[in-house]
């Protein structure tokens, strides 16, 4: 769910022309309904990373233990973190500058510190950051919303909407490599803010696995009362700010979810679809999303792949080209290529492509690719 949805925030970078919106105005898609927009900030923005940032912190825990018995850790995962990253730097090089496997592996390196803290100090640890960075989204929500002064300075005229059309709608690749590992620079270097929003997922998301909230939340009611309420607060808290973007038509009520209101939200996604799956392990829904579950990080490329592909000069060069209805209808042709994909691959493959090659790097053996026959 998270690696599908995660494409639905995603889109805009691929289809339009919207990185410069950062340092001067904003830029929309073409035939926005403000309200429909407002769904989707309240739904989407920040919500699919944030889910992701708890699944790392889960799958952590499990390696933490795991590997924990077999006296490699942290060696083992920090190598297998490493090879990430430089998956990450591959990413941004050649197909998409909003990577986000180089900053999760950034934020992976500094969690493996807190592997052996006690579970209530996760807990305590991860909700102070977590509330740390809801009060700096808060501060720059308000500053945004206080600025009298749109005029666009330096920045922006090198990464106005018209240079980057430019360069990615009809420039060379060479020219998109450049201009690619600039603005990940950029990114990157909102990683001390980030850090606690998305730190504070890692370490909860620790918690949550350590306390079985993933795979046995039946046995722990009253940790998952309180975390759906705390879910539902954060529903709230998300619509509200989607409203004043809806109705303000101002994207600045978005940083207060990017920078920490998203994080209550997902926690409550989390536990709820962890309810469902419990309740119904073999339900329609859940044999759908297993197969790109299990090779998510080769969907999350292919994902890269198919839009570079579709938008950029050197495929059908659609940057730009389609309204805001035209990009959702990318997003779901998307998602049928990963979901056909993964359930095609899987048929005779124990992993992903991708995946089978991190491990490769990681352990420094190839593990076995083909299923052998009589093999679930």
């Amino acid at each position: 769910m998270a690696i599908l949805g995660i494409l639905l925030a995603n889109i805009w970078s691929f289809g339009l022309a919207s990185f410069g919106s950062s340092f001067g105005p904003e830029t929309w898609a073409l035939h926005t309904n403000f309200w429909v927009e407002g769904i989707r900030v309240a739904l989407v923005t920040g919500k699919m990373r944030g889910l992701l940032c708890l699944l790392f912190g889960a799958g952590m825990y499990l390696q933490y233990q795991k590997l924990s018995a077999a006296g490699k850790w942290p060696g083992l995962y920090a190598r297998r973190t490493l090879f990430l990253s430089l998956i990450g730097i591959l990413h941004i090089v050649f197909l998409w500058y909003g990577d986000i496997l180089l900053m999760y592996s950034l934020i992976a390196f500094g969690a493996i510190l807190f592997a052996r803290v006690r579970p209530n100090w996760l807990v305590v640890l991860s909700s102070l950051s977590m509330a740390f960075s809801i009060l700096v989204g808060w501060l720059i929500t308000v500053s945004n919303l206080a600025s009298v002064s749109d005029a666009p300075g330096r920045l922006y005229d090198r990464y106005s909407p018209a240079r980057e059309l430019l360069v990615y709608g009809h420039g060379t690749y060479l020219e998109q490599m450049q201009m690619r590992v600039e603005q990940a620079g950029f990114i990157l270097a909102s990683l001390p803010i980030f850090m606690f929003e998305m730190g504070g997922l890692f370490l909860f998301g620790m918690w949550m696995a350590s306390q079985g909230l993933f795979s046995r939340p039946s046995q722990r009611k009253l940790a998952t009362t309180w975390l759906l309420a705390v879910g539902a607060v954060g529903f709230i808290l998300n619509v509200a700010a989607a409203w004043g973007v809806a109705q303000s038509q101002n994207a600045s009520y978005e940083s207060v979810i990017e920078f920490g209101l998203n994080a209550p939200m997902a926690i409550g996604i989390a536990v709820l679809g962890s309810i469902l799956l419990e309740r119904c392990p073999s339900g329609r829904l859940a044999k759908l999303l297993s197969a790109p579950g299990r090779m998510a990080l080769t969907c999350y490329l292919m994902q890269s792949a198919i839009c570079c592909t579709l938008f950029y000069s050197w495929g059908f060069g659609l940057m730009n080209k389609l309204d805001y209805w035209g990009l959702y209808f990318v997003v779901f042709g998307v998602w049928a290529a990963n979901i056909g994909f993964a359930h095609l691959w899987l048929r005779r493959h124990t992993m992903g492509p991708v995946e089978w090659a991190w491990r490769a790097l990681a352990y420094g053996r190839r593990p076995a690719l083909i299923r052998t026959v009589g093999e679930p």
